[in-house]
């Protein structure tokens, strides 16, 4: 039976109107005591149906957060793997960016000397040139009153004999 159906049996509506707070509280708990019990002990009163729809329901639910409390370590897993990766990545471009200068400074020395190399080569072939033409003393200078003719042959043709 319905507990407010037993209650409205037991008392009549008008005086449940004119009665104080409490005032059925010592008289109907024995009645409330037994529904408690028989509800703990039997599992349900008029909604037998109800109830195990609504245990199924529970645990389907329980089922979805224990899944979900599954995933949720395992996602923590992956985040802790994704969190060591990045600091393996960390150092290896701080590796890397120290390499890669220590390489950009041998790369512009070497550049440096092969320049120094040619700028070498060049004035030590402007120095054969000058020997070739001057001597080894480099007295390369233009006589206009030692012009006898010697440096020249006769008919004009302006070469060196």
């Amino acid at each position: 039976m319905n507990v407010q159906k037993e209650f409205y049996l037991k008392y009549p509506p008008s005086q449940i109107v004119t009665a104080n707070a409490y005032a059925y509280d010592k008289s109907f708990r024995k009645t409330l005591s037994n529904l408690m019990h028989y509800c703990n002990t039997s599992g349900g009163i008029d909604s037998d149906l109800k109830a195990s729809g609504l245990r199924a329901e529970v645990q389907s639910i329980k089922n979805i957060l224990d899944i979900n409390i599954d995933l949720l370590m395992r996602r923590g897993v992956v985040m802790e793997n994704l969190i060591e990766q990045s600091e393996d990545l960390l150092v290896e471009s701080q590796v890397f960016n120290k390499r890669s200068t220590k390489l950009k400074r041998a790369m512009k020395r070497k550049s440096f000397y092969y320049k120094m190399i040619l700028v070498a080569f060049a004035l030590l072939t402007i120095y054969l040139m000058m020997v070739k033409l001057c001597g080894f003393n480099l007295n390369c200078r233009a006589d206009s009153s030692n012009n006898n003719g010697d440096n020249y042959n006769n008919n004009g043709g302006g070469r060196f004999r």
